[in-house]
């Protein structure tokens, strides 16, 4: 193993909990403690035993050394060289701090139903709608409706994502902000860091069913969507995952599993939420295009948004009248469908109500 500055500054990153969690995944099992110093495991492989002792205190002269033996032993007995190791158990905050940016690492436990490989389909369509969910939160901490429902420049420039690096065991992808935070940003956070954090709180409130409508409902009906898509996508797999947010801020930073069971649960609240709550616009304009028999209509509101979609059955039936280049307040509701691999939505429209426009 090759050890450089880098290496020593990730290994002194690496979570004890997790690095002992990851043992004892791996077949390891915890014999006895030697005071508060270390942890003795031990391992049986045919008629051999070999055993590891993890140091407990980061802070010690030899912290780094005991760490570099343990991690030869599992190197020889589990077959995973120890880059590997320390790339899966190096925490994300490690990699926000290190790069300036915001950075999310997801493990699915796919190795625990003695699986060795992951669907691409899942991955990609996870990948796809986490994308898409950090998109549509973005758009809600800015407060900004673009024409056509559109994210926003801004909003992509700073929550569109990359990978990083992949870690082997569970399946795990570790993925970061295309844009780094600039040193004058570290007064404040930017829009990046409130993205991650409420999606990263969004996850940890999928824990609890009233949690998760309070969260999902304060980031609107296109987060909740996108969110839904994203925990169905991981579902396919079956297993519980686990994301872990770190960013460059000292006090930001959340790491969440959660169970298979849970993600389900949770994907039936979503349900409820994204029926209960369709988001609506309420508009003023001109009617430019109508017709009942084929149910389609076109609205030109005055502040240059143009609608185009579909009438309501209950128009219809109240025999709402219509006239073209008439000025109206429309209600108009909003679907939003993910339609490329990029994760931007479009938006179907269907009017839901005219009500004829006073002038004052």
């Amino acid at each position: 193993m090759k050890v450089n500055l880098h290496t020593a500054e990730i290994i002194k990153a690496i979570s004890l909990d997790g690095f002992a969690q990851h043992l004892a995944q791996s077949g390891w099992e915890k014999r006895r403690l030697i005071g508060n110093k270390a942890s003795v495991w031990t391992k049986n492989h045919g008629d051999d035993e070999s055993e590891v002792v993890l140091p407990l205190n980061p802070e010690s002269s030899d912290y780094l050394i005991r760490m570099w033996d343990t991690l030869n032993v599992l190197e020889n007995v589990d077959g995973l060289s120890s880059e590997e190791i320390i790339m899966k158990l190096a925490s994300a905050k490690f990699f926000a701090r290190s790069g300036m940016r915001e950075v999310i690492s997801l493990r699915l436990f796919v190795d625990e139903l003695n699986k060795t490989e992951l669907d691409l389909h899942i991955l990609s369509s996870s990948l796809r709608y986490l994308q898409a969910t950090l998109y549509s939160i973005g758009q809600v901490k800015i407060g900004l409706n673009s024409k056509g429902g559109r994210i926003p420049q801004m909003v992509m420039d700073s929550t569109r994502l990359s990978v990083i690096s992949t870690f082997p065991g569970s399946s795990g992808i570790r993925l970061g902000t295309t844009q780094q935070i600039m040193q004058g940003e570290l007064f404040g956070p930017p829009l990046s860091t409130q993205t991650f954090k409420e999606f990263a709180e969004l996850v940890n409130e999928s824990l609890s069913v009233e949690g998760l409508r309070e969260k999902a409902t304060s980031l609107k009906t296109r987060s909740a969507s996108n969110y839904k898509k994203f925990l169905s996508s991981v579902s396919l797999a079956d297993t519980a995952i686990e994301v872990d947010w770190g960013s460059p801020f000292d006090e930001s930073g959340l790491k969440v599993m959660l169970p298979a069971m849970t993600i389900k649960s949770a994907i039936q609240v979503l349900d409820e939420i994204v029926e209960e709550m369709p988001e609506q616009v309420t508009t003023s304009g001109i009617l430019i295009g109508g017709n009942k028999r084929n149910k389609r209509f076109e609205f030109n509101s005055f502040d240059g948004e143009d609608y185009t979609g579909t009438i309501s059955e209950e128009i219809i039936k109240n025999g709402r009248v219509m006239t073209l280049s008439s000025s109206y307040t429309a209600i108009i509701e909003v679907i939003w469908e993910n339609t490329t691999s990029t994760g931007e939505s479009n938006a179907r429209y269907k009017l839901l109500d005219l009500i004829p426009f006073e002038f004052s």
